[in-house]
């Protein structure tokens, strides 16, 4: 086992405010490291005033430093504490994940202070990729797994998207859980989760089908229930913030979660589910009637365009009217409706603009 500290970094998206949130992918790639007992720092704005402090002083005595990012300020943030890391400790392994490099692995790679990139669902990968650093062997046997050798870049097959049942609870023990509480609509102590990845459908505008490829995995309903109840109990957690891409893949399922939730009496509010607006608007009285029992909050739906011939030519499989429907269905159930929308895309003009 590798002794020195396992060293992990979130970048802030938004550099002018700080960030009020857990740093859960960084969390969840830690799942199996933190059964196996290896030493993790993770860092955030939010847990450290002097982050970048933290992260010099923490790399001199670390072997791996992992960041997770989007597209956008977090690339900044990260390509900084790589810079700071390797000042202080020139021989430390810089593994990035997250959406872009999962998109964008060999560009990633290009930057000089780049070793490995992880793409797609990183909590099994990135132990394993950890588990070979230890051994001494390389990664030419690993899906999903980019890097370099002597400045040349090596690509990997994808990964593919191995089922979450039997995997560690996310060990929100590993960060200060008071510093990421947050007010929210629906609780006063606030916690984000996450109990699924990837989304089968093929929208031409998300990163969900580059990085999954219309895969979907989802944790079974006992053991998420099990994961509510315990950040109720040890957190005093009142409300969860959902972090899935589309949590009402698999209708079955969730309406397991809401049943467990109400025979278990676990009290904490659930708020940003995300879901389709045809699947809902279709789905049976039961769903609703389940979600208005367990008081879910609001649901995350992205209605896109106001305009049929726009939300066909973004493979969005859905019809205007299907966003109507589904409004109307939360509106009786007493759900609050969160719309995504879309504007500036290259067949939109003024009118598409104003249906939106």
């Amino acid at each position: 086992m590798i002794k020195e500290t396992i060293l992990l970094y979130n970048p802030s998206p938004e550099p002018e405010r700080k960030t009020t949130d857990v740093p859960l992918s960084l969390l969840c790639t830690s799942k199996f490291l933190d059964k196996e007992g290896y030493k993790i720092k993770i860092v955030a704005d939010n847990l450290y005033d002097n982050h970048i402090d933290i992260i010099h002083e923490t790399a001199k005595d670390s072997r791996v430093l992992g960041i997770s990012s989007l597209t956008g300020y977090q690339i900044l943030g990260g390509l900084e504490a790589c810079r700071v890391a390797k000042q202080a400790n020139k021989d430390i392994k810089i593994i990035w994940g997250g959406y872009h490099p999962s998109i964008f692995p060999a560009q990633t790679l290009e930057n000089p202070y780049v070793d490995i990139v992880v793409k797609g669902k990183g909590e099994k990968a990135f132990y394993e990729v950890i588990k070979k650093l230890d051994e001494g062997g390389g990664f030419h046997d690993m899906p999903g797994i980019h890097w370099k050798e002597d400045g040349q870049i090596f690509s990997n097959p994808d990964r593919p998207l191995e089922k979450m049942e039997g995997s560690p609870h996310i060990p929100y023990h590993l960060v200060d859980v008071e510093k990421c509480l947050y007010p929210s609509e629906f609780g006063k102590r606030t916690i984000s989760y996450v109990s699924s990845y990837g989304c089968p459908y093929k929208c031409g505008f998300c990163c969900e089908v580059s990085v999954y490829d219309q895969r979907w995995v989802g944790l079974d309903a006992k053991s998420v229930v099990d994961d509510f109840e315990r950040l109720e109990k040890e957190y005093k957690v009142d409300a969860i913030g959902f972090y899935d891409s589309l949590f009402f893949t698999n209708i079955k399922r969730s309406k397991a979660i809401f049943r467990e939730m109400l025979d278990r009496g676990v009290k904490v509010r659930l708020g940003n589910l995300d879901g389709r607006s045809k699947q809902l608007a279709d789905a049976d009285d039961e769903l609703w009637e389940l979600m208005r029992e367990t008081r879910t909050y609001s649901i995350f739906c992205g209605a896109e365009s106001g305009d049929d011939e726009t939300l066909k030519a973004m493979t969005k499989e859905i019809v205007v009217e299907d966003n109507y429907r589904f409004a109307d269905r939360c509106n009786k159930y007493g759900i609050k409706v969160v719309f995504g929308s879309m504007v500036g895309l290259p067949l939109a003009n003024h009118s598409i603009k104003e249906l939106t």
